[in-house]
């Protein structure tokens, strides 16, 4: 069984192509992880923009499996329990995750953007299907096996599964067990709550799930806990959803600028 196999059974790996772009990758993921893990944008996720295209395609299957490469074997450390090979499988494919997305914020061509959400509608639709295989062989990763880095890129990868709510909802069961533990992050729990509520047809609880007038200014989707929202944020570790929603506005008008000329305040 391969070192990756071992680590998602079931996994089939095209290894002639992977071993020949490992080492482009591995140049690539060393760069940008450092990046990846000074990520904290847990409450700044976009909106996730959806295609009519259908399941990845072979090509971004090979390039995420040859970056899943990186990951050696999965060997669990005998005194902390630590899974060190999850741990890189599950960087990398946060790596490509958060790449296609930034790729897509930069760019403003109208055609090449097109491009690109088809791009990023595929990797996050094999993301979601390793994700699967991870989380029946693993349950959620918390910290003790992966560590909070790699348990907050886990977390990501599920927060984009959105053609998936069902499989959301598993994984927010399982998270919400670690949570209790310790084990796990409840602010992003409640993310994950909400996503699912939103991707359910339901009112979501924290208002961490946005959009955004025509003067750019964010405001919860779905959403009238107003009453009691700032309470149940600070249980959570969160903020205020006032502040919140202020910073979700100004990085949304710094990712679009131009876009809003004639705004007005509220």
């Amino acid at each position: 069984m391969s070192s990756i196999e071992s680590c998602v059974p079931g996994l089939e790996l095209d290894f002639n192509h992977a071993l020949k772009v490992r080492s482009t990758f591995q140049n690539r993921s060393n760069a940008e992880s450092q990046r990846t893990r000074g990520h904290k944008g847990n409450d700044e996720l976009r909106p996730i923009k959806q295609t009519n295209k259908g399941m990845p395609n072979s090509k971004f299957k090979r390039i995420i499996i040859s970056v899943m490469l990186l990951s050696g074997a999965c060997q669990i450390h005998a005194q902390t329990g630590i899974n060190q090979g999850l741990i890189q499988t599950l960087d990398s494919m946060a790596i490509l995750d958060q790449r296609v997305q930034n790729d897509l914020i930069a760019n403003k061509d109208p055609q090449k953007k097109d491009s690109l959400s088809r791009k990023e509608f595929e990797i996050f639709g094999l993301d979601c299907m390793l994700a699967k295989k991870i989380f029946s062989a693993h349950g959620f990763p918390g910290y003790n096996h992966v560590g909070k880095q790699s348990s907050f890129n886990y977390w990501l990868i599920i927060q984009h599964c959105d053609n998936d709510p069902e499989f959301q909802s598993l994984v927010l069961d399982a998270m919400k067990v670690q949570v209790l533990k310790g084990n796990a992050s409840g602010s992003n729990y409640a993310y994950l709550l909400d996503r699912v509520k939103i991707n359910t047809g339901q009112k979501q609880i924290y208002g961490t799930q946005v959009s955004y007038d025509d003067n750019g200014n964010a405001y919860p989707k779905n959403f009238e806990n107003w009453d009691k929202v700032d309470e149940m944020r600070s249980k959570a570790g969160l903020d205020s959803l006032k502040t919140y929603l202020n910073r979700i506005t100004q990085s949304h008008l710094g990712m679009n600028p131009g876009r809003y000329k004639n705004r007005k305040e509220n």
